[in-house]
Parts: structure tokens; sequence; C-alpha cells
């Protein structure tokens, strides 16, 4: 991970040689994210309704934003058998 994103201006590699972290530089400050339980921890579901409703928003910016999401749980919904884009899936995605 670190050689794909260490081009990446808001992502930091992990002070300590091993971490099993990755750092995420947030408006507010920088941010250590465990790796262990990460994806566990971030099944948080956008239903999807919303996210249908958000893909096909008359906002440019919203639609951008929604429509790969909702495509990407179109296509996996025949996949898998998680209902709605999980928060997990999106980081995949």
């Amino acid at each position: 991970m670190n050689m794909m994103l260490s081009s990446a201006r808001s992502f930091k590699k992990p002070t300590k040689l091993g971490a099993q972290q990755f750092i995420i530089c947030h408006y507010a400050g920088d941010v250590a994210y465990d790796i262990d339980g990460f994806v566990e921890k971030n099944k948080d579901t956008v239903g999807k309704l919303i996210t249908e409703t958000m893909a096909n928003s008359k906002q440019v910016i919203i639609k951008a934003i929604y429509q790969p999401l909702y495509q990407a749980a179109e296509a996996a919904a025949g996949a898998s058998s998680l209902k709605g884009n999980s928060l997990s899936n999106q980081f995949r995605t």
C-alpha cells in the first residue's frame, strides 16, 4: 500500500518501522488508522435507495460522486451477498 499511495499528498507512512497502520492527512490534522480490523469496523452500509437517489441528482458534483458508487453496488449485488454498498466496499473500489 505504501508503494501505491506514496505519491498521494494526503497519505503518510507510519513513523515506526513495521507499524500496522496508515496515516491520512485530514483538514483538521493527521489521523492514524490501524490496519488490524479496519474493514470489519467500516462495514457501515449506505442504503441502496440513498445511493440511487444521489446518483440521479441534478447537481453535477453529487451525481459524479455517487454514480460510480451506485454502479459498483449494482455490479457487486450480483456477485456478493452484501446488501447495499458498505464503506469497506467503497474503500476497495
